[in-house]
């Protein structure tokens, strides 16, 4: 397996000393870090000429139910010129107690083994904030979940890379390195309420509930951790791939009702619009629309037969939806455009629940309304609806055709490319008269397009709503 994370180029190097040590966050295969880190000591131990990983617990004791989490960092006094291009837990390894673990999201493309095309640099005093979540973390031999009962606990972080070589060649995987913090101990304790029972389905509604809160990370910095010169979570709203699954999406629907005004603003990626708000619901409503987006490229990749890149179709760049008409600094605080937005998602929902991800994912939620998401990606505007004279012999009246948008060589600019799907709309009332116009149109189906690995078009898929592929 791969995991490749580029070095990402900031203004705020010029300004930086040169770095002495540079520690880049990727892996080269998983049978090759494996055997180093499930041996008897990984080397090297705990610092790299000096420089060390600490940890700080959000708290000591923690409920069996809930999920625990800390903050890494480096301290900053004596490290000032050191720079790691690692930032988010999908890349280092958890160790409890005596047992390592490895971090996977089956839910993503890929899984683990897909590779981050942009990452943020951590300067000392950052911090990554970590979740114990026992979904994800699996051990590294046999892939057995993470397992932590009642009582005391040591726990440890692993930030693993390559030693870059200063000349810029590109040798430096031969040489893996793995800082390793001084181990913490945590408690964990049982339920205040012995012998309530609580199903699979509420534990992971709680879970949800607290990864979402973990990655807004709106908590002001405690007094200790001003005092270790602790500076602010780089990781919240800069993951390509937060923690959330296709199953969550029922949640975060509930969590998407909330309508409190958050001072920032979550992003992509550096060329993201920097807000001044947004609403909370929203944040909830985008960690769907990027669900809904990894299942696209899954997608696509089996239409296209090939490997898409990791920046297309995952999250919008902001969670803000645009309607025609206003501006984006008014758009990103409305209160209007999250209830419409939410309804939208909540009526695709009840469409396609029972769909498998894939073909749920083909209906985009915003089709038909006055709004769309902020940012590159699945942009149904750009595919203009086409509405008939007249009714066809099946029923159709309007269609939509949706094409890849591949990116131009050598510039930041996308083009249409392969015609992905086409939606098929009918009437909602059969009665009615032409001329029609959309708000006349409901969806009659979605047809998928096939290609081999020459490129040439062989087949199609029709997925209906109500019925699934047929």
């Amino acid at each position: 397996m791969k995991i490749r994370i580029k070095k990402v180029i900031i203004a705020l190097l010029i300004f930086a000393a040169i770095a002495n040590v540079l520690v880049i966050g990727a892996l080269s295969r998983a049978e090759d870090t494996q055997e180093k880190i499930t041996g008897p000591e990984p080397v090297p131990a705990n610092e790299i000429y000096g420089v060390r990983c600490r940890l700080l617990p959000d708290k000591d004791e923690w409920q069996a139910n809930e999920i625990p989490r800390l903050k890494a960092y480096i301290p900053g006094p004596g490290n000032g010129n050191l720079w790691l291009a690692t930032i988010i837990q999908q890349d280092c390894w958890l160790k409890v107690d005596e047992q390592w673990y490895r971090y996977m999201n089956p839910e993503w493309t890929g899984g683990v083994d897909v590779p981050v095309s942009t990452d943020w640099l951590v300067q000392v005093g950052g911090f990554l904030s970590v979740s114990f979540d026992k979904a994800h973390w699996v051990t590294m031999n046999d892939s057995k979940p993470l397992a932590m009962a009642p009582g005391e606990h040591a726990i440890s972080l692993g930030w693993a890379g390559y030693k870059a070589d200063p000349n810029g060649g590109s040798d430096y995987k031969d040489n893996p390195i793995l800082l390793i913090s001084e181990p913490v101990q945590i408690q964990i304790i049982e339920s205040k309420e012995p012998g309530s029972v609580v199903t699979p389905g509420e534990e992971r509604y709680h879970q949800v509930v607290e990864l979402f809160e973990v990655f807004l990370m709106r908590e002001s910095l405690t007094e200790v951790e001003q005092e270790l010169g602790l500076r602010t979570d780089l990781r919240s709203f800069h993951s390509w791939r937060p923690d959330f699954t296709w199953k969550d999406i029922p949640a975060l629907l509930e969590l998407a009702e909330d309508e409190e005004l958050l001072d920032g603003m979550p992003s992509l990626m550096s060329s993201s619009y920097m807000g001044q708000n947004c609403r909370k619901g929203m944040v909830a409503l985008w960690l769907i629309e990027g669900l809904r987006r990894e299942q696209i490229t899954q997608t696509r990749e089996e239409q296209l037969k090939e490997k898409l890149h990791i920046a297309w179709g995952r999250l919008p760049l902001n969670p803000i939806c645009i309607k025609e008409g206003m501006g984006v600094g008014k758009c990103e605080s409305s209160v209007e455009i999250q209830r419409a937005v939410l309804q939208a998602y909540r009526q695709w929902w009840s469409m396609v629940e029972s769909f498998p991800a894939g073909d749920a994912a083909a209906f985009y939620p915003l089709d038909m309304t006055d709004v769309y998401w902020y940012g590159a990606g699945d942009r149904w505007p750009e595919s203009p609806l086409e509405i008939y004279e007249k009714i066809s012999s099946d029923g159709t009246a309007a269609e939509r055709t949706i094409k890849h948008l591949q990116k131009v060589e050598g510039t930041y600019e996308y083009e249409p490319g392969k015609i992905m799907q086409v939606v098929y709309y009918t009437l909602k009332n059969p009665g009615e008269k032409p001329p029609f116009t959309s708000d006349m149109l409901k969806i009659q189906k979605v047809v998928l397009r096939y290609y081999n690995d020459r490129g040439e078009f062989f087949g199609t898929i029709d997925i209906v709503p109500g019925e699934g592929r047929v």
